[in-house]
């Protein structure tokens, strides 16, 4: 299940539409509680630092990421 959100969150970022962002934070907070249920937070923090660094020049879903509260 854990791979099946990663492959949703990168579609929604690849999307052109202008509620990509939006999707991609409701399905993040998904994958996050996912990772919990599973026994390991820490694999989605390590998951979202390496999200945050490659997206790191899209600074409008940065800004949605901290105001999520989905901080590693």
């Amino acid at each position: 299940m854990l791979p099946a959100y990663r492959y949703l969150v990168q579609a929604q970022l690849s999307d052109t539409s202008k509620y990509r962002y939006d999707r991609a934070v409701k399905l993040l907070r998904r994958l996050r509680a996912a990772h919990a249920a599973a026994g390991n937070p820490d694999g989605f923090s390590d998951y979202l630092t390496e999200l945050r660094d490659e997206h790191k020049r899209k600074t409008t879903f940065i800004a949605k990421l901290d105001k999520a509260g989905l901080t590693p």
